[in-house]
């Protein structure tokens, strides 16, 4: 692995540690904004030493070039008990990374949309398992590697990504060109095949989710998910 131009940019896979260290800097604001008193870990359970190898870990990565800087954050008990930065923010300035910069974090619409999407479930204006086509008709004449559907996709396909729509650039140019609606006409002409099948291939960002739950709920639950999103 190889180090980005931009700071905060990672050529390549990016191992499970690195991005667990990204997530748990959201936990960092959370734990720094109110107030979460220090301790060490031995009053919370927690062995030191084990601590001490994140330390290592991380120390190696930017040793290795695999990334740039990393900072992370572990709380037990609403004590903080290992809060460090290692690394550049800036690899051409030599800006050291601190405890409280800021990093772009992907795929945050998601918990919102899901959240959103089980809510009106529990109220019954939403089924998990009822074809989606059902409430966006365009779906329902998809095709799938150029052939018919076998069954139609769900909203529970749609929520745990076995749908079959791929995260890729044409779907990011549609959505940032036309918006959602337009991204679900144009993404509803086709799906792939092998994607529906697996239960790690992508959809576009929810945007078929959100859309499902923006017809389905009223003007209030439009203003929630956008200001939400």
């Amino acid at each position: 692995m190889q180090l980005g131009r931009h700071p905060f940019t990672l050529r390549g896979r990016v191992s499970q540690l690195v991005c667990s260290s990204i997530i748990v800097l959201c936990v960092s604001r959370i734990a720094t904004s109110q107030g979460l008193p220090l301790a060490e870990p031995q009053e919370v359970g927690m062995s030191a030493a084990g601590l001490a190898n994140v330390t290592g870990t991380f120390k190696r990565l930017i040793e290795n070039k695999e990334v740039a800087g990393a900072v992370a954050i572990v709380a037990r008990r609403g004590k903080v008990v290992y809060f460090e930065a290692q690394g550049l923010q800036d690899i051409a300035a030599g800006t050291p990374l601190a405890r409280d910069s800021i990093f772009r974090i992907y795929s945050m619409t998601k918990a919102v949309v899901s959240v959103a999407a089980m809510i009106l479930v529990e109220e019954g204006r939403l089924e998990l398992d009822t074809p989606a086509a059902n409430y966006i008709p365009a779906l329902g004449t998809m095709r799938v590697g150029g052939k018919p559907q076998e069954r139609s996709m769900t909203l529970r396909d749609l929520l745990r990504h076995t749908a079959g729509f791929p995260n890729n650039v044409t779907t990011d140019r549609t959505l940032k060109r036309g918006g959602v609606s337009r991204a679900c006409q144009e993404h509803s002409r086709g799906v792939d095949e092998s994607a529906r099948c697996r239960t790690t291939a992508l959809s576009p960002r929810k945007g078929l989710a959100l859309q499902l739950c923006q017809r389905r709920g009223g003007a209030a639950d439009r203003s929630r998910l956008w200001s939400g999103c």
